[in-house]
């Protein structure tokens, strides 16, 4: 299985899923009017990647920004992500944000009641 490489713009992150790693990373500004190619082209790699996953799993999420668009892609795939952390698999969820941004903290914590997923957040001075 190929890494999913996908460059940023000036509306979309950087993605970059490494499936010999067991690394995903997102991180850039998000404020894609529609992010729906971005979602298909990451869930498509990633249950195909779940068909033989390394034992530990890193997702590192970073964000300048988030729009509604991005941020309810963000959630889509962490709930597919959350049900495979359910059946056993080894997730870990790193959430970046800066600390004077306060809108990321929320939507960190956010995520935090909202999956079963270890997330760790991580302040960037």
């Amino acid at each position: 299985m190929k890494t999913l490489l996908l460059e940023p713009t000036e509306d979309s992150p950087l993605v970059k899923l490494d499936p010999a790693k067991g690394h995903m990373l997102i991180t850039g500004r998000s404020y894609m009017v529609d992010a729906s190619t971005y979602l298909k082209a990451m869930t498509d790699w990633f249950r195909n990647y779940m068909v033989n996953p390394q034992p530990r799993n890193i997702i590192e999420l970073e964000f300048e920004y988030l729009n509604s668009s991005s941020h309810s892609m963000l959630i889509y795939l962490l709930e597919e992500i959350n049900k495979y952390h359910i059946m056993g698999h080894n997730f870990e969820v790193i959430w970046r944000y800066h600390e004077d941004d306060e809108y990321l903290q929320d939507i960190g914590q956010e995520l935090q009641e909202s999956f079963d997923l270890p997330i760790v957040e991580q302040v960037l001075v």
